[in-house]
């Protein structure tokens, strides 16, 4: 799969990416004002007012970083749209988009049909779920530490109601979107499996039941996807889609996906 100029939902993709890079920096940077604030009422190193300010600066921070997230999911959503209606007219040979992608699919040999949608979604299943297989545990020691830090750090550091809702609003949406993630990950790697097993024993099944077993297929992946709305890192994105091009490319010769 490549995301290259002609995807008509890279530039929404990439939007989405950017604004979410500048929601982990603000998500550090809160982190780093949470610890500092904790440290010096606790130890009393500064006056009560300049602690006071960064408090209210942490606070800001954190609304910050809901409203991005928000304009991040819009964006995401929108990119979403687009893409299901190229994957549809990459699989059926319609026009539902305004423009067609060229080689984000590598499919182009099979005819027009359910089979090559359904090798379309086993090819976007397999790719969600060997980029999340990489950078899963990265997000989990990310989410641990950061979600133990507010949790922490808020409830003994802040007497303040309104500072103290705010400061554990952090953790729970971390926690929510790691939860998310598992999911998305459980879930490509379960319709991945299916797949394997559907184009295993496609001589066997009838058009009917064929068909039935990749549009089921079909929802259950696009439905994880829209639910969970998670953004796929792009690092490891950039650094595996050469080998695991590959590794599709011989999943394709297995199971004469042609």
């Amino acid at each position: 799969m490549k995301m290259n100029d002609t995807v008509p939902f890279k530039s929404d993709f990439k939007r989405a990416k950017q604004l979410d890079k500048w929601n982990n920096f603000f998500l550090y940077a809160s982190t780093i004002l949470l610890i500092a604030g904790f440290a010096l009422k606790k130890f009393s190193i500064i006056n009560e007012n300049f602690v006071s300010n960064i408090e209210t600066a942490n606070a800001v921070l954190i609304v910050v970083i809901f409203v991005l997230g928000i304009f991040v999911d819009l964006i995401y959503r929108n990119a979403e749209t687009l893409r299901r209606l190229d994957l549809i007219d990459n699989s059926f040979g319609t026009r539902l988009s305004e423009k067609k992608s060229k080689d984000y699919y590598t499919n182009d040999d099979i005819r027009y049909g359910y089979k090559k949608v359904g090798v379309n979604n086993f090819e976007s299943a397999f790719f969600t779920y060997r980029i999340l297989k990489d950078s899963i545990n990265k997000e989990r020691v990310k989410v641990g530490i950061i979600a133990i830090l507010f949790f922490i750090l808020a409830v003994y550091g802040y007497d303040k109601v309104f500072i103290l809702v705010l400061q554990l609003s952090i953790p729970f949406s971390l926690i929510s979107r790691l939860y998310k993630t598992e999911v998305l990950y459980c879930g490509s790697k379960s319709v991945f499996d299916n797949y394997r097993s559907i184009f295993d024993k496609a001589a066997e099944l009838n058009e009917i039941k064929f068909h039935a077993e990749i549009v089921k297929n079909l929802l259950v992946y696009e439905s994880n996807l829209a639910w969970s709305s998670i953004l796929l890192d792009d690092k490891i994105y950039h650094k595996m889609n050469e080998s695991i091009s590959k590794e599709w490319d011989e999943i394709k010769i297995e199971y004469g996906l042609n």
